[in-house]
């Protein structure tokens, strides 16, 4: 929290306590729109904007559009993927990715299996998913998979 915005705090009034917790949520808010930043750097996303008074969209220069075009389809095809998967495998993917931030002893508690079944289940269905992946896209140009 920048320094201003803490004085205005303490001459507001603020209990201390609260303002650690404002301070807090500054600190992951600003973390949140860092990591957003660099991954949309990684990605080379195309970055709109609006103009409120206007309402005219400016287009970020530094964003190639073909990039982000390949991404999207590459998206789609993945989650082509996964939709043929099975409900329990389905389940398991995204138990990995989005609950168990790719932790396997996470997702083995979750699903009640030992780490090294999960660990084997989780490597079976990403070596499936890079197959069919590089089924449906021969060149195997991608940013996801790594051949």
């Amino acid at each position: 929290m920048r320094y201003e915005y803490y004085k205005a705090c303490v001459e507001a009034g603020m209990p201390e306590e609260k303002i650690k917790e404002l301070e807090r949520f500054f600190d992951a808010e600003k973390k949140k729109l860092n990591n957003k930043k660099k991954r949309k750097e990684q990605l080379s996303i195309l970055a709109l904007s609006i103009d409120a008074e206007t309402g005219v969209y400016a287009e970020d220069e530094t964003i190639s559009f073909e990039t982000e075009m390949l991404y999207k389809e590459e998206i789609r095809i993945i989650h082509d993927i996964i939709n043929s998967f099975g409900p329990s495998d389905r389940e398991f993917l995204y138990d990995y990715f989005y609950k168990a931030e790719e932790n396997i002893s996470e997702l083995a508690r979750m699903h009640n299996v030992t780490r090294r079944v999960a660990e084997i289940r989780i490597k079976w269905l990403i070596k499936e998913m890079k197959e069919k992946y590089f089924k449906k896209n021969p060149t195997g140009e991608t940013e996801i998979f790594k051949r």
